[in-house]
């Protein structure tokens, strides 16, 4: 039992990309590195102004190098004569550091719900297709092949492993439903749904979107029409009337746009609340961003102001915390609370699985939940490289 628990823990366990001389590692929620830093997964950087000719370098991690399922997406450098690297691979690597590489794979994302989607080369495809995506069963990958030493790693081809054919855009798997685009014409898709064994379960004909399923509701449009659906395909909240746009659920919670207005629904299709608001982003950890007149506000699930003082600008809530402006620097706010923390940033990102990216004197760090400093993401010799890089060619 008291393994089984220890394997439960750590297949919970929320690790954190960092970078050191250019090389990736990862580090728990504590600050502790767990993996050493030996991947060469491609970041993006980029400058932030801080003043009228001051700049500060900014990062931003790829979605798939955070850990998922106890998978975590990499890259390697492949090497001519061991001085020219002339090829950079994708892979996955798991809780331990070890590795598979991926043949033709050109762009990885997040494992979800044990599945891995990603996006391949192949000539075969014709020109004209903008996307080519596919997706393999995490637990087919853990079966049939084997992790290893990075140094020791060979690219693999799982194609006769893969759930399905070639397609145009493939989505997440929730609530036992996959989101298929198969073709694009003139702006508008074929799009169904698979089930978790690949049964075509939901056929769509000309639509313009469709999201994933989210609390057994999925978000459809097309040129004429909006509205949602339930697992079956059935069409539902035909007692709102003609809806003109809509978020998708989450949190139990979407809004729809009538007569110029957003108004909350929950998923039996109710009113939550008589407010109305002039635009609606999809809630976040219970909370939702919202525009009144010209001014952004948060709002919990029953449509009350989360936040009544107005700040110049708000990050996205994580449980009951959220970053504020305050003045020109950034804070974090408890919300029920109402209560601001000490510490300041210049900047302060979205939290990510309880750690959030912050920007303080020329470095770029790792804060929790409460404010307090967990690790640098970025050494020093790095920063000081690509800002100056950054600054020649700007």
């Amino acid at each position: 039992m008291i393994y089984f628990l220890l394997f439960y823990n750590l297949l919970l366990s929320n690790y954190f990309p960092f970078i050191r001389n250019d090389k990736m590692g990862y580090i728990d929620i504590n600050g502790e590195v767990v993996i050493e830093p030996i991947f060469d997964t491609k970041v993006n950087y980029f400058l932030s102004r801080r003043g009228k000719e001051d700049f500060d370098l900014g990062v931003q991690f790829p979605d798939y190098s955070y850990f998922n399922d106890g998978i975590a997406g990499i890259q390697k450098e492949k090497w001519l004569w061991k001085i020219i690297p002339y090829k950079r691979e994708f892979g996955l690597t798991n809780l331990e550091g070890d590795v598979i590489l991926l043949e033709k794979v050109k762009n990885l994302f997040p494992s979800k719900n044990n599945f891995i989607r990603f996006e391949f080369n192949d000539t075969k495809m014709p020109s004209d297709v903008p996307f080519n995506s596919n997706l393999i069963n995490l637990s087919k990958i853990k079966r049939n092949y084997r992790f290893n030493e990075l140094k020791n790693a060979e690219s693999v081809s799982f194609n006769k492993h893969l759930e399905h054919s070639k397609y145009i855009y493939i989505g997440n798997c929730n609530d036992n439903r996959i989101l298929i685009y198969e073709y694009l014409s003139r702006g508008v898709f074929d799009v169904y749904f698979l089930d978790s064994n690949a049964n075509r379960v939901i056929q769509l004909k000309d639509i313009v979107y469709a999201g994933d399923f989210s609390n057994s509701l999925a978000l459809v449009k097309t040129n004429e029409d909006v509205y949602f659906i339930d697992s079956n395909g059935q069409r539902q909240f035909q007692k709102l009337g003609k809806i003109d746009d809509a978020t998708n659920f989450n949190n139990q919670r979407a809004f729809v746009r009538k007569n110029g207005k957003f108004i909350l629904i929950d998923t039996e299709g109710n009113i939550v609340t008589e407010n109305k608001f002039d635009y609606a982003f999809p809630f976040k950890n219970n909370y939702a961003k919202v525009k009144i007149k010209s001014s952004y506000s948060l709002i919990d699930l029953n449509g009350n102001l989360a936040i009544e003082e107005k700040y110049k600008k708000f990050g996205d809530a994580f449980e009951d915390v959220i970053p504020v402006e305050v003045g020109s620097k950034w804070r974090l706010l408890k919300i029920k609370e109402k209560k601001l923390m000490f510490e300041e940033y210049d900047y302060i990102s979205q939290f990510i699985n309880g750690l959030a990216l912050a920007w303080r004197d020329k470095q770029i760090l790792y804060i929790n939940v409460e404010g307090n400093v967990v690790f640098n993401a970025i050494d020093k010799r790095t920063y000081e490289k690509k800002h100056a890089t950054l600054m020649d060619r700007y």
